[in-house]
């Protein structure tokens, strides 16, 4: 005769008889699947909403923009390496000159070799001074900038290109006159062209930003 199943003991949860591993799996199961599923159960799933608002505790740290630096080192170490190679192969040239005029070649083939040795010195010369030139106003100007964009990152300076520039030209033109020891006498008139050539750089930021229709801070 088939055997008459008993009612759950009080106490023991519903559904669950005792020894009943099919009854309890099916009843863990059913519990199972009442849950809330979470994210790390199914990686592939993708969370409905994503939170990409900054935390208000987060602060931000203004960077310097590199095209403002880059931009006028690279035109500064063009400029001096076209104009140190054009002066220093002339004293190149002169100096050649001066140091074998007490032999001058007598013959047409020792001038053709004479003129060739004159080339090459002149070529060599123009080579080291305008790589000498062009990396000293290019690390000059790199400062220069470098400064000016830290000045306008203050926050009493900022949008100010005209003042940020007045002040890196001063502070320019005193480690110039520090690295390369000028006179007392000519100290001053060094700052007062480094103001003057920083505030006019300064201005044509504010007049170009004017154009664009960013109206700069007075």
């Amino acid at each position: 005769m088939p055997r008459k199943s008993r009612p759950p003991p009080s106490g023991s949860p519903s559904g669950m008889l005792p020894g009943g591993g099919g009854v309890l799996t099916r009843t863990r199961a059913q519990w199972l699947r009442r849950l809330p599923a979470k994210d790390s159960d199914n990686p592939s799933r993708i969370p409905a909403s994503v939170d990409m608002t900054t935390p208000p505790n987060l602060i931000q740290i203004p960077s310097l923009s590199n095209e403002l630096i880059l931009i006028p080192t690279s035109c500064a170490m063009m400029i001096g390496f076209a104009s140190g190679a054009t002066t220093a192969g002339k004293l190149a040239g002169y100096q050649f000159m001066v140091e074998n005029l007490h032999r001058l070649p007598q013959t047409r083939a020792n001038w053709f070799f004479f003129q060739k040795t004159k080339n090459y010195k002149i070529i060599l010369g123009g080579l080291k001074g305008g790589l000498k030139t062009g990396a000293k106003l290019g690390a000059w100007t790199a400062a220069f900038c470098t400064l000016k964009e830290a000045f306008t990152l203050v926050p009493t300076i900022e949008g100010r290109k005209s003042l940020a520039g007045a002040l890196s030209g001063v502070n320019i033109a005193l480690g110039a006159s520090l690295f390369y020891r000028l006179q007392p006498i000519l100290s001053p008139q060094r700052l007062l062209l480094g103001t003057l050539m920083g505030l006019c750089a300064g201005l044509a930021e504010d007049a170009k930003a004017h154009l664009e229709g960013k109206i700069p801070k007075l």
